[in-house]
């Protein structure tokens, strides 16, 4: 099984990030490195999150940060379709996204987590 990772998934990756930068570096690397990996973890426990408000979904909460990962688990691949803070109301976005059932592309830790441009 591997990790797919939408385009909205990436910059939603690259916005925490580089906000979280500006007020702490180091912090923002540990944040990156973080989301990356809990996602990476889904491969072994792809049920891990509970199920998603919408339909087809699981989220993966994030604690102690206060995001959440929204996630599609395929036969062979788990499929990251967006992080949300916590607070935002992302459900219509969410699902207008899920409705246009697109298959997310295989993005590597590079350019999901942006390492080089980012942190």
């Amino acid at each position: 099984m591997e990790v797919r990772w939408s385009p909205e998934a990436a910059d939603d990756l690259e916005r925490i990030v580089v906000r979280v930068r500006q007020d702490n570096p180091q912090a923002a690397r540990r944040i990156a490195d973080t989301i990356y990996q809990r996602c990476a973890d889904l491969t072994l426990f792809p049920n891990r999150g509970r199920r998603g408000r919408v339909a087809g979904t699981r989220e993966l909460v994030l604690a102690p940060l206060p995001f959440i990962v929204v996630y599609r688990v395929k036969a062979d691949a788990v499929e990251i379709v967006h992080i949300y803070h916590g607070a935002q109301n992302w459900l219509r976005t969410c699902s207008r996204l899920l409705s246009a059932a697109h298959s997310c592309p295989i993005l590597s830790r590079r350019t999901v987590t942006g390492l080089s441009a980012i942190t």
